[in-house]
């Protein structure tokens, strides 16, 4: 039997928000491939860019471990946690662009989809 997730993390069925993570874990996946080639091409000092690789992991990261979560808290914690993580990443970027380490078209197709993760983290944050 072959299973119709492309992803070795489940997100419960039961679930009627069940779409709604499956997407944004994709979107999390998604923005962690884009941060990979941004850290390739963008000037700067490393603290920032080793934040944004480890914030950008983390927040998929996160947002698989509330999959594994049964407490709708716990989800929750993880959910907020992933936002955190967003946030951060967002932070960088904007500072990378602020002192030219980052082109306008590495920035804002980043600056695109960390803004749609983050609104819908903070969603699934409080759901």
């Amino acid at each position: 039997m072959t299973d119709a997730s492309p992803f070795a993390v489940t997100f419960r069925q039961d679930n009627p928000h069940a779409s709604d993570r499956v997407g944004v874990y994709e979107q999390a996946l998604g923005f962690a491939a884009l941060v990979d080639g941004i850290l390739d091409k963008a000037q700067g000092r490393f603290h920032l860019k080793d934040t944004l690789d480890r914030g950008s992991t983390a927040v998929a990261m996160r947002i698989a471990q509330a999959a594994g979560e049964l407490a709708k808290g716990d989800r929750r914690s993880q959910y907020r946690n992933a936002l955190r993580h967003a946030t951060d990443c967002a932070a960088v970027l904007d500072i990378l662009s602020r002192r030219g380490a980052l082109h306008a078209e590495m920035y804002e197709p980043a600056r695109t989809l960390i803004a749609a993760l983050v609104a819908q983290l903070a969603h699934l944050a409080t759901r």
